[in-house]
């Protein structure tokens, strides 16, 4: 039973590698065809985060298949996976940064959402100096097995969710204003991942392949979250290879 749901893990964790380097290329495609700097760097760092995750899942399913023990004869494996787990972290953490700058920017009232301008510096440091010496002190190669939004950055995922989602409300431009809402909700998605599989209250489930696997499947969820604020960016639809006019707004009269 315990091989069955290792098994089915496994097969979720290449489908969500597969899902998130899709939408690592969907972002950069529509990031060549905007036009706008703001929303252009937006689409930028949702490519590289869904490539992260790409890149992590591929990571959880080569652990998976040959074991962590495989990897434990020399530390470099080690460093490189705390390595990988600790610029994710701070990848993240800027990201959710710079939205909520970008947000109140667009704010006519220019409003401080939860007072994220004093806050920040405490989850900064949080990020910064606490999943630091989590990884210093925990094996990073045991992360692979589990979500990498655990310890300190649980704390900064969830409010930075609500952060995101307020200021997204109080943006007056609808493009953002749709953008960050689900880009608000993604990060919620995160936070609930590192609720199940990841955290301290719940430190037996990494070990536990059935609750890997429900992780995993929460991360389609995200995944598509992801996917439309992209695509919230450009709403309208791609051109096709032909080269005629598909979108209502592109075609000519």
């Amino acid at each position: 039973m315990v091989e069955l749901a290792s098994a089915f893990a496994s097969v979720i964790a290449v489908v969500d590698a597969g899902v998130f380097a899709y939408g690592a290329y969907w972002a950069s495609e529509i990031r060549a065809a905007l036009a706008t700097p703001l929303y252009r760097r937006q689409a930028l760092w949702v490519a590289a985060i869904a490539f992260y995750f790409a890149v992590f899942f591929v990571f959880v399913v080569i652990t998976r298949i040959f074991g962590v023990e495989a990897f434990s004869g020399s530390p470099v494996p080690r460093i490189a996976a705390g390595a990988f787990v600790y610029v994710g972290v701070l990848m993240i953490f800027v990201w959710i940064d710079s939205c909520v700058k970008v947000a109140r920017r667009s704010d006519p009232l220019r409003r401080d959402s939860l007072r994220w301008s004093s806050l920040r510096w405490l989850l900064g440091f949080l990020v910064v100096v606490g999943t630091f010496f989590a990884l210093g002190f925990t094996p990073a190669l045991s992360f692979t097995q589990a979500t990498p939004i655990f310890g300190p950055i649980g704390l900064t995922l969830f409010i930075g969710a609500i952060v995101l989602y307020l200021s997204g409300r109080r943006s007056a431009d609808p493009v953002l204003r749709a953008h960050l809402r689900w880009f608000g909700l993604f990060m919620a998605l995160l936070w609930v991942t590192s609720a199940v599989d990841g955290t301290n209250l719940y430190h037996s489930a990494a070990t536990n392949p059935w609750v890997d696997a429900i992780s995993y499947l929460v991360f389609w969820v995200s995944a598509y979250f992801l996917y439309r604020s992209i695509k919230d960016l450009a709403p309208l639809a791609p051109l096709p290879p032909t080269g005629k006019y598909s979108s209502r707004v592109d075609a000519p009269p």
